[in-house]
């Protein structure tokens, strides 16, 4: 039908797909999400997958901030002698850190019972 080079027909593909993509963005960007949409949307789908703080291995323990080796190790004695930590101020407690520091990890733990 029309006898187009390879070139061209590379450089309509490629406007082609810079006309999409552009239409795509300004579609995004007219109805973008609000911050509370997406922090709802994370919270409900669990993105944060928290770490339950009574049946956590010593791996996953060192791997949260503020708890060393040595701590995850008492942890884990703790948890065998005396059984599951019944919240996590009793956690923070344990440990022994400071508010601040108790702050960021707490995201990150939850107390689930076995």
């Amino acid at each position: 039908m029309y006898n187009l080079t390879k070139q061209e027909i590379l450089v309509l593909l490629f406007i082609c797909i810079v006309v999409l993509i552009g239409t795509s963005l300004h579609l995004f960007v007219k109805n973008p999400p609000s911050l509370e949409d997406v922090v709802s949307e994370i919270n409900r789908n669990n993105f944060l997958n928290k770490i339950n703080i009574n049946d956590a291995n010593f791996i996953e323990l060192i791997k949260i901030k503020y708890i060393t080796p040595l701590s995850a190790k008492r942890l884990i004695s703790y948890r065998k002698e005396k059984g599951s930590f019944q919240s996590l101020q009793e956690v923070k407690e344990f440990l022994g850190i400071k508010d601040r520091e108790f702050d960021t990890i707490e995201k990150l733990l939850t107390i689930k019972f076995n």
